[in-house]
């Protein structure tokens, strides 16, 4: 069975989220702004991924290419 204080534990988290949830809901225009600015961070930092994911295959696709290249004169 639950100790007192995990049973104290419980309820304050339960009235923090509740808290929580009744902010949001009141903000919900200034929370769907944040969210969105959210989003489009992670959408820059995807596509600087991805700007480095490609530089990575295209210098693997040139080392592929002259490695070949050697093992073919072999």
């Amino acid at each position: 069975m639950a100790s007192l204080l995990e049973k104290t534990q419980t309820l304050i988290k339960a009235n923090l989220h509740d808290m929580v949830d009744q902010a949001l809901q009141a903000n919900s225009s200034a929370v769907l702004k944040q969210y969105i600015r959210d989003a489009e961070k992670n959408l820059d930092e995807l596509e600087d991924a991805t700007a480095t994911v490609g530089g990575e295959v295209k210098t693997l696709e040139r080392k592929y290419k002259e490695y070949k290249k050697k093992g073919d004169q072999l």
